[in-house]
């Protein structure tokens, strides 16, 4: 499953699958990443390491992915950052926001939401 190089696949002494790959270092702190999974079987480790990268990518958590769309990025927000320390009404809020906003613009990418503004605008 080696995918550009710095991926393996190993089965563990207990018997579970194991699929790894390198990813690009962490842009703050310089540090190495991986994504890993594992499975019953090889192909089931494999599959969900593919789920993994291309969640990454759809994200636009790699170098070389689009921008993520808003949708993606909302809901990551939304769960990692945001979610925690709000109240009930004010999470109720927010996610009727968020759903009102992914019917207008969730597809698009983030990187064109300017343009898509400043056509919006001159209308």
């Amino acid at each position: 499953m080696a995918m550009g190089g710095g991926g393996s696949t190993y089965k563990s002494a207990d018997g579970i699958w194991h699929a790894a790959i390198d990813i690009e270092p962490d842009r703050a702190t310089g540090r190495r990443r991986r994504l890993t999974a594992q499975g019953k079987t090889k192909a089931v480790a494999n599959t969900r390491l593919r789920m993994k990268l291309d969640a990454y990518v759809r994200k636009g958590l790699t170098p070389n992915s689009p921008s993520p769309r808003l949708m993606d990025w909302l809901e990551t927000w939304y769960h990692e950052r945001a979610e925690a320390n709000l109240r009930p009404n004010s999470r109720r809020s927010y996610e009727n926001a968020i759903v009102r906003l992914n019917r207008i613009a969730g597809a698009r990418r983030i990187n064109s939401l300017d343009k898509d503004m400043a056509d919006i605008q001159d209308a």
